[in-house]
């Protein structure tokens, strides 16, 4: 990054002691010792008349009516400010509040450089971050959902339907033990692999080992001593 850059600066404001000037005012001389020019939202709401530090200690720092604080003219005006920069700092904290959040998520938009307070991105170690600025849970990064075949999915649900037809919606949830699963599942892979086409086998094993992961992890009970284990040694 070079020198004499416009940098905005975003991060948590509302909820924090005197808005977080402090840090926003510290963030702006580093940056200018640098030889950036800093574009600071805590000097753009002093020019509209707001000095947090006139307010008393105790003050709700959630509370902008009482300071006749004007939220949508300030958001139009932090707007037109990010639009006239070439970079965006983010201050510790930046993904806990709305404002930041979408300031950055404009930045990123109109290809602005995005420098964060920290050598590392602020995204907590549960969240992916997406390059449009967006955070969200990663608690499903483990799981790919978007992988699973649409059509052995469909005929999954085929499957599925022909048994509630046979033997009523949750028939199966009355428990079965794995093995007598994997039975039927084996049975349906080698009459598939015989040449036997007279309904979907392949379908039907799938079915028989997604119910043998089922009984596996509710129903230990049924299973238990009907399984080999490891180390599993056969009688004499």
């Amino acid at each position: 990054m070079t020198n004499k850059k416009r940098v905005y600066i975003a991060g948590p404001m509302r909820g924090i002691p005197y808005f977080n000037f402090m840090a926003f005012d510290s963030a702006r001389d580093s940056l200018k010792a640098l030889g950036y020019i800093p574009v600071s939202p805590a000097d753009l709401d002093r020019e509209m008349g707001v000095n947090p530090f006139d307010l008393p200690k105790d003050y709700d720092w959630q509370d902008l009516d009482v300071i006749g604080f004007n939220l949508e003219e300030a958001i139009e005006r932090d707007v037109k400010a990010i639009a006239t920069c070439d970079a965006i700092y983010m201050l510790d904290g930046w993904q806990h509040s709305r404002g930041a959040s979408a300031e950055k998520a404009l930045a990123v938009w109109q290809g602005m450089e995005v420098i964060y307070q920290t050598d590392e991105p602020a995204v907590e170690s549960n969240q992916t971050e997406f390059d449009t600025g967006a955070v969200r849970s990663a608690d499903r990064a483990g799981q790919r959902y978007d992988l699973i075949s649409p059509i052995g999915l469909r005929r999954l649900a085929e499957t599925c339907h022909e048994g509630a037809v046979k033997y009523n919606d949750f028939n199966w949830e009355k428990g079965m033990p794995i093995h007598d699963i994997l039975n039927h599942a084996i049975d349906h892979i080698y009459t598939f692999l015989s040449g036997n086409r007279d309904e979907d086998h392949l379908a039907h094993a799938a079915w028989n080992c997604f119910a043998a992961m089922h009984s596996q992890e509710l129903w230990p009970e049924l299973n238990e001593g009907t399984l080999r284990t490891e180390g599993f040694t056969p009688p004499k």
